[in-house]
């Protein structure tokens, strides 16, 4: 199955994209998707992700829990988000 990953803002200019598009098994869990951007995104870009302290939208709803993934799912890590 497909789903795409979308990177904004902070997190964009850190990953040096915008987006991509994963193969992954059928109903594919978090930490399966995880792993899977480890590879693709390569050890230190991965390892910038995670310390980023990102938010993860599934379709739009901020999650911060495991979630099981359909095709054609719409992942976006977006950065912390403050106020003043």
């Amino acid at each position: 199955m497909n789903v795409e990953i979308r990177f904004f803002a902070s997190v964009r200019e850190l990953m040096a994209r915008e987006s991509l598009s994963l193969e992954l098994p059928c109903s594919a869990t978090k930490k399966m998707l995880l792993d899977r951007l480890a590879v693709v995104l390569g050890a230190c870009r991965f390892q910038q992700l995670i310390d980023a302290n990102v938010s993860i939208a599934l379709n739009h709803e901020l999650t911060d829990t495991s979630f099981t993934l359909q095709h054609g799912d719409e992942v976006a890590f977006l950065p912390p988000i403050t106020g003043g």
